[in-house]
């Protein structure tokens, strides 16, 4: 099955030296991970001053795949969505098979809510193939408890780990704020995974 990871959570997720456990946790080969091509420059711009990070994301990038280059007529559909967001979400919707899109975009996802009331392929193909941030951590904390998960988390990453991580924080409440989340995206967003 074909993952399609977006830039944005790709980098949240090197700054806290979670794409291992990522890549774990798809169960997919990591060649089956495709991200765009403009990927390495950006995150290489965005790391620059943080080589362990920067380290992990190459590492990363090695054994992943670039996204193929999408038919100028899927771009067209989605050309109120910037430039990255066309290409995945273009090559999304050639593909036979549904693949799984992984983002930490939550303004591309409400964006994409909007767009599939308009056509019913968009809407059929996301039908639950669409995981967001909040979904992954949850799995993440699943699968390797939260004191591990916790004690990698760099808060600057995204405004939603300085709310649900750091000193003096459960499982418990990690949880219940990110289902939370979780929960308001579902409600304009019906085709993201619930967890």
């Amino acid at each position: 099955m074909i993952v399609i990871a977006d830039n944005d959570i790709i980098h949240k997720l090197a700054l806290c030296n979670l794409l291992e456990e990522f890549l774990a946790w798809l169960q997919v080969p990591p060649s089956e991970v495709w991200v765009l091509p403009t990927l390495k420059f950006w995150i290489r711009r965005k790391l620059k001053g943080n080589v362990a990070a920067l380290s992990r994301f190459e590492k990363f990038l090695l054994l992943t795949a670039e996204i193929p280059v999408a038919s100028p007529a899927s771009l067209e559909f989605f050309d109120s969505l910037d430039v990255g967001e066309q290409q995945l979400l273009s090559v999304f919707i050639e593909q036979p098979e549904p693949p799984r899109l992984v983002t930490g975009d939550k303004r591309a996802i409400r964006q994409l809510a909007e767009l599939s009331q308009q056509n019913i392929l968009l809407s059929a193909k996301l039908e639950g193939q669409v995981d967001c941030l909040e979904g992954v951590m949850l799995e993440l904390i699943r699968l390797y408890g939260f004191d591990t998960i916790n004690s990698k988390i760099v808060p600057e990453a995204d405004g939603l780990f300085r709310l649900v991580f750091g000193a003096g924080r459960t499982q418990e409440h990690a949880n219940e704020a990110l289902q939370s989340y979780l929960g308001e995206l579902r409600r304009q967003s019906p085709f993201v995974i619930s967890r």
